[in-house]
């Protein structure tokens, strides 16, 4: 699985977790969750990506650790890029498999998944190696799509996006829904 968001599907993705609003708006929200949630510990961000999300938390917050996990080698590559630029190097990121994160036992205060659970090979290894890795009284979160758009989520979306960005949130949220 190394290989699953690599290349040129790698830089559509983070072009689209940067540029497209609806996808651009979410990495800040869960960031600022997560801030009032901790003041100081270790945070692992699942399936990062180009590294967004753990550039957020280090920048908000210097008491805490961020360190982004991703299968991908191109991935990693393109948020290590990214937390460059935007001079956070207390991010901390690992290539590797959700299923063997290779972090210490009880080591990690909060997992968070964004829109990753449904690359996992194996969920029930996933949730083992997290429970292992979390400590006691750490808590997981996961951010999934759901194919099918609720009446009050299309509701709030026409309140804060316009329509073009509702289809292509929409196109999208079909095609992860699928997978």
């Amino acid at each position: 699985m190394p290989g699953m968001i690599s290349g040129f599907t790698g830089r559509i993705y983070s072009f689209a977790a940067k540029r497209i609003p609806v996808f651009r708006d979410f990495q800040p929200s869960v960031a600022d969750d997560v801030l009032r949630k901790l003041t100081s510990g270790t945070v692992l961000d699942v399936g990062t990506g180009p590294g967004y999300l753990p550039i957020l938390i280090a920048s908000g917050n210097p008491s805490l650790e961020a360190i982004g996990l991703d299968v991908s080698r191109d991935m990693i590559r393109k948020a290590r890029m990214n937390a460059k630029h935007a001079n956070s190097e207390r991010v901390q990121l690992l290539v590797a498999d959700v299923s063997e994160i290779g972090m210490r036992s009880e080591s990690v205060d909060l997992a968070v998944a964004t829109l990753s659970f449904h690359h996992w090979q194996d969920p029930p290894e996933a949730f083992d190696e997290l429970h292992r890795i979390l400590k006691k009284g750490g808590e997981a979160w996961i951010f999934e799509v759901n194919r099918e758009v609720t009446p009050l989520s299309e509701e709030w979306m026409k309140k804060k996006y316009n329509p073009l960005v509702r289809k292509i949130a929409h196109l999208i949220t079909r095609i992860v829904g699928d997978h």
